[in-house]
């Protein structure tokens, strides 16, 4: 079996899915006869390193913190 993947290395919901998808196959019988094909894909080919009217500010511990129980959440599988 050929498993072919696109995905991007800046998406973290790429990562959580490709971690997923090893452990999926290390729990597989036939993981010997699957074939993982990675292709790479940009999510947004005109991003820019500094997105025009949006200065680059490290974000705060408190706006972050709303953020930390859907994180977990997501990674709880992985």
């Amino acid at each position: 079996m050929r498993i072919d993947i696109w995905s991007d290395i800046v998406c973290p919901f790429c990562y959580v899915g490709k971690r997923n998808l090893e452990q999926a196959l290390a729990e597989f019988e036939h993981r010997d006869e699957v074939e993982v094909v990675w292709h790479s894909f940009e999510l947004d080919p005109s991003a820019t390193e500094h997105p025009a009217g949006s200065p680059r500010q490290p974000i705060q511990d408190d706006q972050a913190s709303c953020f930390l129980p859907e994180i977990l959440l997501l990674l709880k599988p992985v």
